[in-house]
């Protein structure tokens, strides 16, 4: 019985240091103090009617008629992701969207830090205004630091990561994502 007792102290015990020594990953702080998390962490700066929901990006808009792939999973936890990847019409590249839905906004710009935590590119990454973009509630582009092949931003609850196989500009794909996605915010 002490032998048993003794057993599930150390497992709680264990599962606490884990859960705090993960709250506390000193890589992850280090990440939110370059991208000065918390002067805007869970802070919207438009304010939203509605949280977006199970939206799925609409093609057609933009004339994208070869859809290679599409992925999408509905999770117990309110996320819902989805993967595409595609060739816009007249276009030889190959471009990947990936849409994270969150249950809060918080949720989703801490997605944005969990995906700057995994990447081995310098961080941070350059802001989208450097090169006139202004998608989202923060919008970084991938590097060189002009290019803007790679997009990624924060709109209300969603996270978005649009990347093209070469150096083409995925902008007009960016700007028809993040007026569908601002059209769903603000409707009643």
């Amino acid at each position: 019985m002490k032998v048993l007792l003794t057993s599930c102290i150390l497992v709680v015990t264990f599962t606490i240091i884990s859960f705090v020594s993960f709250a506390n990953d000193p890589f992850e702080n280090d990440i939110k103090e370059k991208y000065q998390y918390q002067n805007w962490g869970g802070i919207a700066q438009t304010n939203y009617i509605r949280m977006v929901k199970n939206w799925e990006f609409d093609f057609s808009l933009y004339g994208a008629t070869n859809l290679i792939s599409k992925s999408i999973e509905d999770n117990d936890d309110g996320i819902f992701d989805s993967f595409y990847t595609f060739q816009p019409t007249n276009m030889p590249s190959q471009i990947s969207l990936r849409i994270i839905e969150t249950p809060s906004i918080q949720d989703a710009h801490e997605t944005l830090i969990f995906f700057c935590t995994t990447s081995a590119a310098p961080q941070p990454f350059p802001l989208g205004t450097l090169v006139g973009l202004n998608f989202g509630e923060f919008c970084y582009t991938g590097y060189p630091t002009n290019s803007t092949s790679s997009i990624t931003f924060v709109r209300n609850n969603v996270y978005i990561q649009i990347r093209a196989n070469d150096e083409t500009s995925v902008t007009n794909i960016a700007t028809k994502v993040d007026q569908q996605l601002l059209s769903i915010s603000l409707k009643p």
